[in-house]
């Protein structure tokens, strides 16, 4: 939105709007929960959702909602506005076995995306979840997440290709698809955390390492990122750190950084400048590993304030020993504090002399 502010959605039955500083502005209730939701905003600002379970696409005009859509036999995933200021429409069967995509105008609908010029299904058989968007050449764009490949059609209907990947550690999910002004296409990876960059042909450009925003606060702390802003366009001028960035927390143990969050402390606000003041010490983070090992957490991470020494430190305590530990701090070989009887000799009779 213009103003800044965000139309968000997760796993409950809320949708909400949110300005720069996070504050919750408005908030929507859904029948659908687990994320099974779909927003758009309209050329003019309107949101408009699906409502899963509910089988209706809804618009919110003067916060109101209205019913816009109701399917019979089919549920609605995902909805994406498009140039023409008309609806696509994801939706799946009743019977979760087949799915499509449906342009509408207003109530009317114009043209269904179920089958290609041949007769033959456009997606796999089976699948429920088709996340979509349109590109500004008119490609519709679908993410099709089990059968893990991207699937771009012409406004006719016939597929123009077909993307996927298998240079991931994970098998490729495609959970999310966006488009630019230069009608590059987006896709996050959710299993290997990166987003694949293509261009309108489908050739891959680049991969984003590590879903970028699990690095927000550093990046603001290292003065790269104007904080406060939801959207970290620091992605798009420095992604040269977002790589860097990731492979310092690789390197200390880390197999992924997931997503970046804000949260408040004795009711006031510390992000982004008073977070130092509340950061454990490593000891204290060790403590913490050791405490969650004993008590069988298999799957371990850290949010604000996270840094590549504080990884190392959990690594190490669930018995990794990853590249950075070979920095790890070794005090039997400290000159004061050092139990090494040839460090001790080496500072009374050379260094301490020569100072």
């Amino acid at each position: 939105m213009e103003n800044g502010e965000l139309w968000v959605h997760g796993t409950d039955n809320s949708i909400m709007r949110i300005d720069r500083n996070h504050r919750k502005l408005e908030r929507i209730k859904t029948m659908s929960f687990d994320g099974n939701v779909g927003i758009t905003l309209k050329q003019e600002g309107e949101l408009v959702y699906t409502d899963f379970e509910d089988r209706s696409v809804n618009i919110l005009k003067k916060s109101q909602t209205h019913a816009v859509i109701r399917l019979s036999g089919w549920k609605p995933r995902d909805v994406c506005a498009t140039l023409e200021g008309d609806l696509l429409v994801s939706m799946t069967s009743d019977d979760e076995k087949t799915a499509k995509i449906v342009k509408y105008r207003n109530t009317k609908a114009l043209k269904e995306y179920y089958h290609d010029l041949r007769g033959r299904p456009l997606f796999p058989t089976g699948d429920t979840a088709l996340h979509v968007t349109e590109n500004r050449n008119w490609d519709v764009c679908v993410a099709v997440s089990s059968a893990q490949v991207v699937i771009v059609l012409n406004g006719l209907g016939a597929v123009r290709f077909k993307y996927s990947d298998k240079s991931g550690k994970k098998e490729f999910r495609p959970m999310g698809i966006a488009t630019d002004g230069q009608c590059h296409i987006m896709v996050t990876d959710y299993f290997n955390s990166r987003v694949h960059v293509l261009d309108k042909d489908g050739e891959l450009l680049r991969h984003i390492e590590g879903h970028a925003e699990g690095y927000v606060f550093e990046f603001e702390r290292r003065g790269y990122l104007r904080a406060g802003c939801f959207v970290p366009e620091v992605v798009l001028n420095h992604p040269e750190l977002v790589q860097s960035l990731y492979e310092e927390f690789v390197h200390a143990g880390s197999d992924v950084v997931l997503a970046f969050t804000m949260g408040l402390l004795t009711g006031k606000q510390a992000f982004p400048f008073d977070l130092p003041a509340f950061a454990c010490s490593r000891t204290q983070i060790a403590q913490f590993a050791r405490e969650a090992k004993e008590a069988g957490v298999q799957y371990i991470g850290l949010c604000c304030g996270n840094a590549s020494h504080y990884i190392r430190v959990v690594a190490e305590e669930y018995g990794r020993r990853p590249p950075a530990s070979e920095f790890s701090p070794n005090m039997s070989e400290h000159f004061i504090f050092g139990d090494q009887a040839h460090v001790k000799e080496y500072h009374a009779t050379t260094l301490l002399p020569n100072m």
